[in-house]
């Protein structure tokens, strides 16, 4: 399953300050959302579900675009 930060990310299709405009929370049982300070309406638990497998290829992505960039370096490197 997807993380909750991704879910939300691609709800909003935009990135997120987590620390100000959404604040997710674990107590031990699972990580929620705390506040939600941003304009769009905040998603129901079902809304997020349906997005996780969009979630799971955006996480998958950002794992091949890190191990890339460590093996590989920035593009601006392999120009020089």
């Amino acid at each position: 399953m997807a993380q909750l930060s991704n879910k939300i990310k691609i709800y909003l299709d935009r990135e997120v300050n987590f620390t100000n405009d959404v604040i997710l929370q674990d107590d031990g049982s699972g990580v929620y959302i705390k506040e939600w300070n941003v304009a769009e309406a905040q998603p129901t638990d079902e809304q997020l579900d349906a997005l996780d497998a969009q979630a799971t290829t955006l996480e998958s992505n950002n794992q091949v675009d890190r191990t890339r960039r460590k093996e590989y370096g920035s593009w601006n490197d392999q120009l020089d």
